[in-house]
């Protein structure tokens, strides 16, 4: 008997240790999925501001958006714009964008698949922890940008900004002369550009 009261000590220390190494994880999401979809601590820790303009939807009481952009127009389509603060939350489909300065929050829905690369380097791309100037841009960008629409004469970068990072399953590189979107969940619109990297046709 004293022999195993001797060990109890010790295998409180070990099932201590053991949880304290446990992983801890969002409400709602279960370690598989926290394992898929991981958010960085970064994205956690510090309030961001989204790069590009973050196109969403009202779909009964929430607001959503897509790694497809759904450019619009439709009923209920609404622009988060460049520089907004926002922070971030996971959610098992994508993440939760929620503005700062109303506490709108907007359910992310993400493909690792499609746009090739983890939700890590997505939240990385689309956000900054600095606003970004749109000083240098020209009139007709700066038009886009805030509209959120594409016109004929814009530049790679300002289309980027007005309308989002286009979806890599089907525009795998930013080189490519043509840019292929969402305006919702069935139908695209293809952004052509000249030689130079700016837009010459916009195919809907």
């Amino acid at each position: 008997m004293k022999k195993y009261l001797l060990l109890l000590p010790l295998l409180s220390l070990i099932i201590l240790s053991m949880g304290c190494n446990t992983l801890k994880i969002n409400p709602g999401s279960s370690a598989s999925d926290k394992d898929k979809h991981q958010v960085t601590d970064r994205a956690h820790a510090l309030n961001l501001y989204t790069k590009y303009n973050i196109h969403v939807m009202r779909y009964g009481g929430d607001f959503k958006a897509h790694y497809t952009n759904w450019i619009g127009p439709f009923s209920g389509h609404t622009i988060i714009p460049v520089n907004t603060l926002v922070s971030i939350d996971y959610w098992p489909q994508g993440f939760i964008l929620k503005r700062v300065d109303t506490g709108q929050q907007i359910y992310y829905y993400f493909n690792e698949q499609h746009m090739n690369m983890n939700i890590d380097q997505y939240i990385n791309l689309i956000t900054s922890s600095q606003k970004r100037s749109i000083s240098g841009f020209s009139e007709l960008d700066k038009k886009g940008i805030k509209s959120g629409n594409p016109f004929i004469g814009m530049t790679k970068q300002g289309i980027l900004l007005a309308l989002g990072y286009p979806a890599k399953h089907k525009t795998p590189s930013l080189k490519s002369r043509y840019w292929i979107y969402w305006k919702n969940k069935w139908l695209t619109v293809i952004i052509k550009f000249s030689s130079s990297g700016k837009v010459i046709d916009i195919v809907e």
